[in-house]
């Protein structure tokens, strides 16, 4: 493949929009399920305060588990919540689907807070959760509710997928990783070193192939 066609056909998905960064983290999961090949990780890093800051970066891949425990349900309508599943950062708290008329819904987590609203029949998304909810013979009313306890979903270091220690200066570094062999998501931890309060402006982004479909 030419490096012309790459970089013609290749999508570019932001892993994490350039900002300051004064603590170690995780930038949020990505879904790569439809992307083939190799995956370009680039970074682009700025020193901007303290005394012999240092920055590692490095990727980390996480199954595609459901995460989902036992559902309870209270309320009127017997309608039905489907296809429920964990997405690219869920944690371990209980989520509640609680409704507010026969097709609207909000979605929140014990830990999360707030996460989004719904409507019956549309799947709902979120890097948290996602389901979807069918009508019942009896509509849903006011104050009904699903809770669905999950689990947190786990990363783990991809081999050899971590970027040259980022020091003092600003720098652009790129990273190569075949997405063969790896889980459905991918995110990158930042861990961050030195004294006098160091900072970097940090950003990265993905450069990949979707799937031709047959």
């Amino acid at each position: 493949m030419s490096l012309d066609f790459f970089a013609g056909e290749a999508s570019l998905v932001t892993l994490k929009t350039p900002a300051s960064v004064t603590a170690d983290g995780y930038t949020p999961g990505v879904d790569i399920l439809s992307y083939s090949g190799a995956l370009c990780i680039l970074l682009a890093a700025l020193k901007t305060a303290g005394t012999n800051p240092t920055m590692d970066i490095k990727l980390q891949s996480a199954t595609d588990s459901k995460l989902v425990g036992t559902v309870a349900y209270t309320g009127t309508g017997n309608g039905k919540l489907t296809e429920v599943a964990g997405g690219a950062d869920t944690i371990a708290e209980d989520i509640t689907v609680t409704f507010s008329s026969a097709t609207a819904f909000a979605v929140a987590g014990s830990v999360t807070g707030a996460i989004g609203t719904g409507t019956v029949g549309t799947r709902f998304t979120s890097p948290q959760f996602s389901c979807l909810v069918f009508a019942g013979s009896t509509a849903f009313v006011n104050t009904d509710a699903f809770t669905v306890p999950m689990s947190a979903r786990t990363y783990t270091d991809i081999t050899g997928a971590a970027f040259t220690r980022v020091t003092t200066g600003a720098g652009f570094q790129r990273l190569k990783v075949e997405s063969d062999g790896l889980g459905r998501y991918l995110r990158a931890a930042l861990d961050i070193g030195g004294t006098v309060g160091p900072a970097y402006d940090i950003g990265l982004a993905m450069l990949a192939l979707k799937q031709t479909m047959p």
